[in-house]
């Protein structure tokens, strides 16, 4: 009888499911025996990670259902998941009982945390609720430990997902707030955390990227009537996707013939957009970024890292429905964008709180942080930063060295393998889910054919 295998996934998010998804596929597929499978992480439910594990509503996809499939050769799994009547997600909210579904809608995220679940429940996991502080490559295989114990395996893979943001100075104080309930955290209160009884004359919100959009959306349904200021340091909003569902365009640039400058690829983009509806020569130019970023020079990727916040707001769009809404808002006055940076965060002495934005004070009844997750590598006490510290990862400049770019694999000897947010800097498109679902699909045939 064939050996099994045993993989072991580091993080719990959708890139975790995503993998185990496949290889659970793969090997029925190719007739291999399907490895076992373990996943590490704190949370007590695997599979939703930050983006999916939010029980708000308003809170929706910034892709359309008819990209979100976890199949790269199936790309109507998700659509079909949604118009499956026994798949349940309609009870999770009333506001779900009619909701339309087309290849266009933008899904409440809690709803495609429930696809992520549904599709986990098909594999056969272990979930171990361990923090793991070290990966160690052995003479044969990897260890995994953390809290006390240590696990080997047969290959590892990083799937981490994105770390916290850089916090302000004074983020993380508490304060007694005068809302009922008690002691709450204004100083720093995630989108997912808002309550929904916070009251106030305005709320300051530090970023104004989707983690922004949100918040607003939160304070909008559950009925805050305060103002609602959003500061970031360029003051950049994203864009909105289209009412309707585009043609798509051919690319502007070959695969043979890529732009290996920080201006030549910006030259080409504002031709393309010229010629034609800006959102497709953004979107046509996706299959071909990473490979773009993998050539060019770390001078030309320090050129181009200029221009990234400006790339951001309109490569990750928001769902039409979603810009409606801000632009209401901010047509009110109830809603407006600034740009500047906050130097740090006190209380007033008064339940309030005072922000420092530019070296000046602003007071305010609430502070929540949107400044977004990052897929940094680097970051401090992050396991991957550990990793670089340890001699177990490597570097190329400013990124995480990748020996293999078709695999992923991470150690130039060890079964070690990164997916995700972990590969961010090496790569330049490694977050969404169409990204995530071919890297998953290109390492689980690697661990197959060990």
């Amino acid at each position: 009888m064939q050996k099994q295998s045993h993989i072991g996934i580091i993080g719990g998010g959708a890139a975790a499911v995503a993998l185990a998804a496949h290889l659970a596929r793969q090997a029925d597929a190719t007739g291999v025996r399907a490895p076992a499978i373990t996943i590490f992480d704190p949370a007590d439910v695997v599979g939703l990670g930050v983006a999916y594990a939010t029980r708000d509503p308003a809170h929706v996809l910034n892709v359309p259902a008819a990209g979100m499939s976890l199949w790269p050769d199936r790309p109507h799994d998700f659509l079909d998941w949604l118009n499956d009547a026994n798949s349940g997600w309609r009870v999770l909210d009333p506001s779900f009982e009619d909701m339309a579904v087309t290849p266009y809608s933008f899904m409440p995220r809690m709803v495609y945390g429930a696809y992520l679940r549904d599709r986990l429940a098909r594999v056969n996991v272990t979930h171990r609720r361990v923090m793991v502080t070290g990966v160690t490559p052995l003479d044969a295989g990897v260890a995994v430990s953390g809290a006390g114990e240590t696990h080997v395996f047969d290959a590892v893979v990083l799937a981490c997902g994105n770390v916290a943001p850089v916090r302000v100075p004074g983020m993380d104080a508490a304060i007694t707030s005068g809302q009922p309930g008690g002691a709450l955290s204004l100083y720093g209160l995630r989108p997912n955390d808002i309550p929904p009884d916070l009251t106030g004359d305005n709320v300051m919100i530090l970023g104004t990227g989707l983690s922004m959009v949100d918040a607003v959306l939160t304070l909008d349904r559950i009925g805050y009537d305060g103002q609602i200021v959003a500061v970031s340091r360029h003051g950049l909003v994203p864009q909105p996707h289209a009412p309707e569902m585009l043609t798509p365009r051919p690319p502007f640039v070959q695969a043979d013939a890529l732009p290996s400058t920080a201006r030549g690829i910006m030259r080409a983009l504002r031709r393309a957009a010229r010629d034609g509806e800006w959102r497709t020569a953004v979107d046509s130019l996706r299959p071909f970024s990473n490979a773009i970023w993998r050539g060019l020079s770390l001078s030309e990727r320090a050129r181009l890292r200029r221009v990234l916040p400006y790339w951001a707001v309109h490569r990750h769009r928001m769902a039409p429905h979603v810009a409606l809404r801000l632009q209401d808002l901010i047509g009110s006055g109830r809603l407006s964008i600034h740009h500047g940076r906050a130097d740090s965060v006190r209380g007033d002495g008064n339940n309030g709180v005072i922000v420092a934005v530019d070296g000046v004070d602003h007071a305010c009844d609430a502070v929540i942080s949107a400044l977004g997750y990052r897929s940094d590598p680097f970051a401090p006490g992050s396991l991957s930063a550990t990793l670089i510290e340890e001699g177990v990862l490597h570097v190329d400049g400013p990124a995480m060295r990748i020996y293999d770019d078709a695999t992923l694999r991470l150690h130039a000897g060890a079964p070690l393998y990164g997916l995700g947010p972990v590969l961010g800097a090496a790569f330049i498109e490694t977050t969404a889910m169409p990204d995530i679902r071919q890297q998953a699909a290109a390492i689980a045939t690697a661990l197959l054919a060990q």
